[in-house]
């Protein structure tokens, strides 16, 4: 017979999920930058050095996974609504459209966005937030490369760092105050996706 200790011992969130879920609450009442990692500790019934077992660099480690989380269901959402087949500018511009404004209504991204040490450390190649980044958007800019869409003095490293650059400033875009879709779709044609466009640099 199964020991009933060691099953609820077995039930028991580990102590990672707590710290996480400790960091959302405390997030959530104090906001980031005056959280500090005695309150997630307190608020997840462990030890400081038990947090940093699992984050070694603390507070931002924290960030980065539930950035990378909220980041998930953002991108799950914009993958139900996106409209397969247009063509690779007008996909961009859309996807673009759709990450921000959906993101933008998440109260964790908006928090995250305010929080300057993450938006200094986000460019890290060591982020899990910069791992999703280039996995979500290298198959699509590979394939427009091999079609010869993009312009040749462009490599995907150039492009994939300018476009998380991008998402951050359109969503501090957003925080600052309305904009139509009308609007924000030009802005993201015009400066962002036509520069990346072969016969942009053709016509220059």
């Amino acid at each position: 017979m199964t020991d009933s200790r060691s099953l609820r011992a077995s039930q028991r969130p580990s102590s990672q999920k707590r710290i996480v879920a400790a960091a959302y609450l405390c997030f959530e009442r104090r906001g980031i930058e005056s959280t500090r990692i005695e309150d997630i500790a307190r608020e997840a019934g462990v030890t400081r050095p038990t947090v940093y077992r699992y984050f070694k660099r603390g507070k931002i480690d924290i960030v980065d996974l539930i950035s990378a989380e909220e980041s998930r269901k953002i991108h799950e959402e914009v993958n139900r609504r996106l409209i397969r087949g247009q063509a690779f500018e007008d996909l961009v511009v859309e996807t673009l459209v759709l990450v921000v404004r959906i993101a933008i209504q998440n109260r964790f991204v908006r928090r995250i966005v305010s929080f300057h040490e993450f938006r200094a450390d986000s460019d890290s190649v060591a982020g899990e937030m910069n791992r999703l980044h280039r996995q979500w958007w290298s198959p699509l800019m590979e394939q427009a490369a091999q079609r010869g869409e993009i312009a040749d003095d462009l490599d995907l490293e150039e492009i994939l760092n300018w476009l998380m650059l991008v998402q951050r400033m359109l969503l501090m875009r957003l925080q600052s105050g309305p904009i139509d879709d009308a609007q924000l779709r030009r802005l993201i044609r015009r400066f962002v996706v036509e520069p990346l466009l072969a016969w942009s640099r053709s016509r220059s």
